[in-house]
């Protein structure tokens, strides 16, 4: 008896088994993706003042769910507030426009939920094209009043040495704010990861990754000495008040003693910047490769002002400088880490 009621039971479900199981077949409804809201406002760097009338696009990278995300553009108000509504959990990029030029992209995550961004908005640095040089893996460039040194890469044509296919050091002299090559050397630093080069008094300092810092003769480019120093440099700088050397790490600013270079005198930590170089007119500056922006100090070293190096010609900003140096004029001239790269 025990037997029917169980049979008689089962074969009673299955009416209501198979006519579930055919809804199932036919009618699936999709769980509403999760989606929140990104906004935030536009400041001054420096001054943290809001600003308005700048445009911030959005653009997706890659989505935790199955959804399109077109990319969109919001342009700030006269309180400096921009917003974006939907947004849905992913990795983004976002960039901003500001007197009609795009800075470089940064990297977002959206998790699941509501985020909000204080974007601070650098001073442009416009920035015209010299010329294109030779192309060299470490361009390095040193200023010193209306002369200047550029490490570049040379190769020798049939009618010439073969000892002259190597790295030149060209010397350029300056007329009317404009650069003629004047001169050149053969370089010693071919083969030699050359990060950068500072006039000093008679004497040009060279950085050599990682580690080392190497005296060079002004008159005929010769080694003349060399340090090996206690952490790895990136960037090289003169102050000639001071007529003291400086270097810069990755995450620091290092004094030096002039007569003795090893021994450091005084240091500051950025955690927050990558340095890449230095250089220094009327107070120091660094470029820090991780936002792409030029950075002045003022005397206790402290930030006095911020610039975006734009490209006169396409209107966006450039990113990872090589080396930068002040003439006489008070301009700013820099290197660009390419195969063939550009003397601005």
């Amino acid at each position: 008896m025990k037997v029917k009621i169980k049979i008689i039971i089962i074969v009673g479900l299955l009416p209501i088994i198979l006519n579930c199981w055919d809804k199932q077949s036919h009618d699936i409804t999709r769980p509403p993706v999760p989606h929140y809201i990104f906004n935030g406002t536009t400041v001054g760097y420096n001054s943290g003042e809001s600003l308005e009338g700048i445009i911030v696009e959005l653009e997706a990278t890659k989505m935790l769910y199955d959804i399109q995300f077109s990319t969109q553009t919001d342009t700030s108000d006269s309180s400096g507030h921009f917003s974006f509504d939907p947004v849905y959990p992913g990795y983004y990029t976002w960039k901003v426009k500001t007197d009609g030029c795009w800075l470089a992209k940064q990297k977002m995550e959206i998790t699941h939920h509501d985020s909000s961004a204080i974007i601070q908005i650098p001073r442009l640095f416009y920035a015209r094209d010299f010329k294109s040089l030779p192309g060299s893996e470490h361009p390095a460039l040193a200023i010193y009043g209306s002369t200047a040194w550029c490490n570049e890469f040379w190769i020798a044509k049939e009618d010439t040495p073969p000892f002259i296919t190597s790295d030149l050091v060209w010397v350029y002299k300056q007329s009317n704010k404009t650069w003629f090559a004047d001169n050149y050397y053969i370089s010693p630093f071919y083969h030699r990861n050359l990060t950068s080069m500072a006039f000093g008094r008679e004497v040009v300092y060279a950085c050599v990754a990682p580690d080392t810092l190497y005296i060079v003769n002004v008159l005929d480019c010769q080694l003349s000495g060399k340090y090996q120093l206690s952490q790895n440099i990136t960037g090289v700088a003169y102050h000639a008040s001071q007529n003291c050397i400086y270097t810069c790490s990755k995450n620091n600013l290092f004094r030096h003693e002039t007569e003795q270079p090893i021994n450091i005198v005084q240091s500051w930590n950025f955690n927050d910047q990558t340095l890449s170089a230095i250089a220094y007119y009327k107070g120091f500056y660094t470029f820090d490769n991780n936002s792409y922006l030029l950075k002045k100090y003022d005397t206790s070293m402290n930030i006095d002002s911020t610039f975006a190096l734009i490209d006169s010609d396409s209107q966006k900003q450039i990113a990872n400088i090589y080396d930068m140096s002040f003439d006489s004029y008070g301009q700013l001239w820099f290197t660009l880490p390419l195969k063939n790269y550009s003397f601005h």
